[in-house]
């Protein structure tokens, strides 16, 4: 019994020193990755609302913030980029109406959506699969909610049709690009350069 207390309080010593070590080791490379994708989705949208109606810009944003959280969580799995992502997006399209709103209001829309994400991000750490697609899948889908519910709560109590079926919309459009990206990042994550990206970012150590 004494024997297996050692080994069992060995075994809990070693893995409070690896979560030290890997709070002190903590990778900031991976910050980079939602300033790169945050500038390359923001100049698109800019250049979408020359071209594009307000439906097909909603839908351009829903699209590319699910292409784009989905590609940061395969390149880096720090907890708190997600987070990270969503803020700094709306701060780069702080003053573009994609989602009905801007300014603060949308600040607050995006700061909520990051909580709920690193929110699902912690409860499914252990089953990155279903994380992978279940994260950004109800996170991008309650973006239209939330906004609404910035607009006015009362309004929102009242399920409005419109409402509705922006959600549903924007439920369809992120789940077809996280899982078609997903089927895209299977066939090419094993990629030489992308195992070294992947390494440079320090997701191969985590």
């Amino acid at each position: 019994m004494k024997v297996l207390k050692k080994i069992k309080g060995g075994k809990q010593i070693d893995n409070i020193k690896r979560s030290k070590d890997k709070l002190v080791n903590f990778n900031w490379r991976s910050l980079a990755i939602p300033v790169c994708l945050n500038l390359f989705i923001t100049l698109i949208l800019i250049g979408g609302f020359y071209i594009l109606n307000s439906s097909f810009i909603f839908a351009l944003s829903m699209g590319l913030l699910s292409l784009g959280i989905s590609l940061q969580n395969s390149l880096t799995k720090t907890i708190g980029t997600g987070g990270v992502f969503f803020i700094f997006y709306s701060f780069l399209t702080f003053n573009l109406p994609e989602i009905g709103i801007a300014g603060w209001d949308k600040i607050v829309v995006f700061l909520i959506s990051g909580i709920l994400y690193e929110c699902v991000q912690i409860i499914f750490k252990r089953r990155e699969f279903i994380f992978s697609i279940l994260a950004p899948i109800l996170t991008i889908t309650l973006i239209p909610f939330i906004s609404a519910l910035m607009i006015s709560w009362k309004l929102v109590l009242t399920f409005p049709t419109e409402l509705v079926d922006l959600v549903i919309f924007a439920g369809i459009v992120s789940c077809v690009c996280t899982l078609s990206f997903l089927l895209v990042w299977a066939k090419i994550k094993t990629n030489k350069k992308i195992i070294k990206l992947r390494s440079y970012f320090g997701v191969l150590n985590q």
